[in-house]
């Protein structure tokens, strides 16, 4: 038997689907309603031109399947006697083959076999390509090695259980966007399962495992699932830990880089219902240094709202703790992508804030990099490239010293493509005396130092001695033109 696409051309659009040529032996059994049918034999199949299903899948190119079968189907009930099939590009892919003879319920995902503790299936992932994850990553490029691994499929509980046999290893896996560089040569390496059943699925991610040269740089577990029923949610939870300065070898996290000690850990929680996502994290900084000096440690609470039309209001509040000092920053902000861009709306309020301890995100942020030569590289975008929009502070207690304090802070910062710009800042020194400041932050890419800070300050006793000498001298003018105005 052999068949092609060419047998579509009845059809109108038969040119925007793939190609395909199939040839094979066997034998086909059903009845006129099709209800019941056997199918067996060995069938060879070649797909290509899948970009015309959707653009993204070019990249998959020319795909091969050689399968064995022997299959009834018998209304929603399919009964495997024999299953091999083999997948391949321009080298082997993957391998799947039975291990037993089994049934399976297509509406009720239910699973019945002869040998429940037996294995079922056996996947062997001998070469997955990256490139085809494209299609998911989106403007995400993704590189490396192929994906390797191995998997059993056994029954459990009226459905099946896929367990790992080892790890799946993917070697030196970068990822891009535009152009940019977001990681580069790292190792990967994890343990996942799955469960399907009449009760639901969920997959687990363990022992995942992030290197770079042998270095640990990222570690955690991840759990998904969901439970069977109408209007289930779709529920995540997981953990991590991570050497900071070690992720300060990648692009996407080079702000790290400054820091020579610290560890980050924390756990997430993520619920899908009605098109939103519900998330929040728990997130620890801690042992952290940068050159000769220790930083305070850092611990967040985030909790985030991601609704169907892609904004997202979250709630993050920060605390920094330091040699008995404690700051604490509450985030809450609205934000949606647009383009490149997010746009924010945000307020930061805050009881007490340590400037000394808050700089921790000035030394996370800086505009300079070192070089292998110690000496500084040009900044190519601002350390908030990529935010746009403003942000209104307001602060109880801003210390920068045992004797220098200023009480009941409010402002607004606005962020845009090379410019920040604060506007109303307002704080009380001492015993009333109110400070006003405006000012800007410039950036410029072909400057060796980059950020241009102007700023305007003034104090109400400053605004009260200005006024009182405008007064004196108005008082003196007018006591002047009284005098040569007046009648002899």
């Amino acid at each position: 038997m052999r068949a092609s696409s060419l047998l579509l051309r009845p059809l109108r659009d038969w040119r925007r689907l793939p190609a395909f040529i199939a040839q094979g032996e066997g034998r086909f059994e059903a009845d006129r309603s099709l209800s019941e049918i056997h199918a067996s034999g060995k069938l060879e199949t070649t797909v290509e031109k899948l970009e015309n299903l959707k653009p993204a899948l070019s990249v998959m190119g020319k795909i091969h399947a050689l399968s064995d079968f022997d299959l009834v189907q018998q209304g929603t009930h399919v009964q495997v006697e024999q299953l091999r099939v083999e997948l391949s590009a321009d080298k082997p892919v993957a391998l799947l083959r039975a291990s037993q003879k089994f049934e399976f319920d297509l509406q009720t995902a239910e699973l019945k076999v002869a040998e429940p503790t037996a294995s079922l299936l056996e996947l062997t992932v001998k070469g997955f390509p990256l490139a085809w994850l494209a299609p998911i990553t989106g403007d995400v490029v993704m590189s490396g090695d192929d994906a390797r691994g191995a998997f059993v499929v056994s029954a459990r509980e009226g459905g099946f259980a896929l367990r790992p046999t080892g790890p799946m290893v993917i070697n030196r896996v970068s990822f891009s966007k535009a152009g940019r560089s977001l990681t580069q040569a790292l190792d990967l390496s994890l343990s996942a399962a799955a469960d399907l059943s009449p009760q639901g699925w969920q997959t687990n991610v363990s022992d995942f495992e992030v290197r770079s040269h042998d270095a640990m740089i990222l570690s955690g577990a991840l759990k998904l699932g969901q439970v069977a029923g109408p209007n289930q949610p779709i529920k995540a939870a997981g953990e991590f830990r991570g050497d900071l300065p070690a992720l300060g070898s990648q692009p996407l996290c080079a702000g790290l880089a400054v820091l020579n000690r610290g560890r980050g850990q924390g756990t997430v929680t993520a619920s899908l219902i009605a098109g939103t996502t519900s998330f929040a994290a728990k997130l620890q900084l801690d042992g952290l240094s940068a050159g000769a000096g220790s930083l305070p440690k850092v611990t967040a609470d985030v909790r985030a709202d991601l609704h169907q039309e892609g904004q997202i209001e979250a709630h993050i509040p920060f605390v920094f703790e330091k040699d008995g000092r404690v700051s604490d920053l509450q985030l809450n902000t609205k934000l949606r992508m647009n383009g490149p861009t997010c746009l924010i709306d945000a307020d930061l309020a805050g009881i007490s804030v340590f400037l000394d301890d808050v700089k921790l995100f000035a030394v996370l942020t800086e505009g300079t990099a070192k070089s292998k030569s110690n000496e500084h590289e040009l900044a190519r975008t601002p350390f908030w490239t990529g935010i746009a929009g403003p942000v209104k502070a307001a602060m109880k207690e801003v210390i920068y010293s045992s004797d220098l304090k200023i009480r009941n802070v409010t402002g607004l910062a606005k962020f845009d493509a090379n410019t920040l710009v604060f506007e109303g800042w307002r704080g009380l020194f001492g015993q009333a005396n109110e400070t006003t400041a405006s000012g800007a932050i410039a950036f410029n890419s072909r400057a060796l130092l980059p950020y241009e800070f102007t700023t305007n300050f003034s104090s109400l006793r400053e605004r009260i001695r200005r006024a009182s000498i405008w007064n004196d001298a108005a008082k003196a003018e007018e006591s002047s033109t009284d005098q040569s105005w007046s009648p002899c």
